[in-house]
């Protein structure tokens, strides 16, 4: 038996082309099903996305977002700070600072208070709570005969003799006084202090020492030497010293100290009674002495620039006067 040799791909390849006809077109489906597959292939199942975690912010970002927090926190808490403060400042019109320097005074110290002994320097910072402040004369009035009282509690003073208004002050205006002027006070219950903390403080700003023959400048005055009932006499001295003097009735002391005043200069007194103790600051340079003085009922009016009765008149310029009771 003849044998027919297999056909090669070029000729099975040229008998396709030379006779279309005689070769079956074998589809693709055809040919999978002849290959016992499916005639149309499934398709891909699309893979399964995988979660992608959250995506982390940049370590910049996190830092600022967290600072972000916090400093909201903070601000809230300083808010809320802030209002207790506020709160705080509607019932203070002032602050009490104590700084005592342990030691006995120096000879120069004795010298400047007249002989006094002294427990020691001090720095104060005299001021009062709102509770206490009893009288707060600005001396900002520019006309009229009124020295309007800003503590609230209505002691108004009246202006008495040829007071000059409206000059510049060391906060806004002030009073410039001469011979025969004077802010008198009229008194009432809240002003006398009985055996409680006194603080009286005065700016002043003058140029002429009191002249002569023991006169002196009385800048705040309650009573005098023949008052029942004590006296209060803050004054500034022939020297140009400032001095703070309690009469009560266990007895009477005067505190003269510190710089000359009478410069041409703003400077603030202080004269403080706590107790057994007097100190008396000029610019925050303070001095103290110790004595009891007891109860100060005296009940004579207020005066400013002038003794009771007159005399010893201010020459200068004078602002800011409180006069607080308590502490």
């Amino acid at each position: 038996m003849e044998q027919v040799p297999p056909r090669s791909e070029s000729t099975t390849q040229e008998q396709q082309e030379n006779y279309p006809n005689d070769w079956p077109v074998i589809t693709p489906e055809q040919e999978r099903i002849k290959l016992g597959l499916p005639a149309v292939p499934p398709m891909p199942e699309a893979p399964a996305e995988t979660p992608k975690p959250p995506a982390k912010k940049p370590k910049r970002v996190r830092k600022l977002a967290i600072g972000a927090a916090i400093g909201l926190r903070r601000v809230r808490k300083e808010d809320h700070v802030k209002r207790l403060m506020m709160a705080a400042l509607a019932a203070a019109t002032a602050f009490t600072t104590l700084f005592i320097v342990a030691g006995a005074a120096t000879p120069a110290a004795a010298a400047a208070g007249n002989g006094d002994s002294y427990a020691g320097r001090v720095a104060l910072n005299t001021t009062a709570s709102s509770s206490s402040v009893v009288g707060l004369w600005h001396l900002d009035e520019t006309s009229g005969t009124t020295a309007f009282d800003s503590s609230g509690n209505g002691n108004n003073g009246a202006i008495s003799g040829p007071v000059t208004l409206g000059v510049p002050g060391h906060l806004n205006t002030a009073y410039s006084f001469v011979p025969k002027s004077t802010v008198i006070v009229p008194n009432a219950s809240d002003l006398v202090p009985g055996t409680a903390t006194i603080t009286i403080s005065y700016w002043l700003n003058a140029t002429t020492l009191p002249c002569c023959n023991a006169v002196d400048y009385d800048m705040f005055t309650k009573g005098d030497g023949s008052s029942k009932g004590g006296q209060i006499k803050i004054e500034v001295q022939e020297n140009g010293q400032g001095s703070c003097m309690f009469r009560g009735a266990l007895g009477k002391k005067q505190l003269q100290a510190g710089p000359n005043v009478v410069d041409g200069q703003w400077h603030q007194v202080t004269c403080v009674r706590n107790g057994t103790q007097i100190v008396e600051t000029v610019d925050g340079a303070s001095f103290s002495v110790t004595k009891a003085t007891g109860a100060i009922t005296v009940t004579d009016p207020v005066r400013l620039g002038s003794h009771k009765g007159g005399g010893d008149w201010y020459r200068g310029v004078l602002d800011e006067v409180t006069y607080s009771i308590g502490s």
